[in-house]
């Protein structure tokens, strides 16, 4: 990489956040114009991180099986191909800001799509973005819907769901110093915590227990068993899920 000394970096965010560390410790010194996150869920942790490494904004390519379903514009903004695909949207918040989108391809002959349901979970931007496209922007994507978090209801009558954006926020209110993480849901509804510091700063875990307490309380639900391990780095051979229900 150091003699190749690319322009634009196309990787997974895991890989990504890589380079991002060699290039903090000067172990790599590379300059590219475009940086680009595929294939995993870009959490805000790691597109401030490798931004502010490389200093360029960190686009994104959103695209799987079904297709190429959106990419981001000048401003680092996600916008679905809306010239390309037909996108229905079932709707999976009262407030309409998130869902799950339902394709058809109206140009692919080779592997039909029509109205194939995708269980990604994206969030609409609620501000128009600055570069005047009228194709949908989409300000995350949450994850899929499998991972969405289940707490016993404190009615004890229902369960209560938690999208994994309002899981991400907890961690990143309850700390500044936090390079790494992972949370985890056993079936037994308990929470695993991994984190990883900046530095010798002290991992703040009654912040962190506190935080993700008072979420899941606002949602009405039962506050579990929430403990921590030490932070397992990701290996590559999987995607890395940041937010996970087992």
């Amino acid at each position: 990489m150091q003699q190749l000394q690319p322009t634009i970096l196309v990787a997974p965010p895991s890989m990504l956040r890589m380079l991002a560390v060699q290039q903090a410790e000067s172990k790599l010194t590379i300059a590219p114009r475009k940086v680009i996150s595929v294939a995993e869920v870009l959490d805000p942790l790691d597109e401030e991180f490798i931004g502010r490494q490389f200093r360029q904004t960190v686009h994104q390519v959103y695209q799987c099986t079904e297709g190429l379903l959106g990419t981001t514009c000048e401003h680092g903004t996600l916008h679905l191909n809306e010239d390309l695909l037909y996108i229905k949207r079932e709707y999976v918040t009262a407030d309409r800001k998130k869902f799950m989108p339902i394709v058809t391809d109206l140009f692919r002959s080779s592997q039909p799509n029509i109205n194939y349901r995708l269980n990604d979970i994206l969030t609409l931007r609620e501000d128009p973005c600055p570069c005047g496209s009228p194709l949908t922007a989409i300000s995350q994507i949450e994850g899929r819907s499998d991972d969405i978090f289940k707490f016993l209801s404190s009615s004890g009558e229902e369960k209560v769901s938690i999208f994994p954006g309002f899981i991400r926020q907890s961690i990143y209110s309850s700390s500044d110093r936090i390079d790494e993480y992972k949370v985890l849901q056993h079936p037994s509804h308990d929470l695993e915590v991994q984190i990883q510091v900046d530095g010798n700063a002290p991992i703040q875990e009654d912040a962190i227990t506190a935080s993700l307490a008072r979420t899941i309380r606002s949602h009405g639900g039962v506050i579990p068993n929430i403990y921590f391990k030490p932070y397992e780095p990701h290996q590559g051979v999987t995607k890395l899920k940041r937010i996970e229900r087992l």
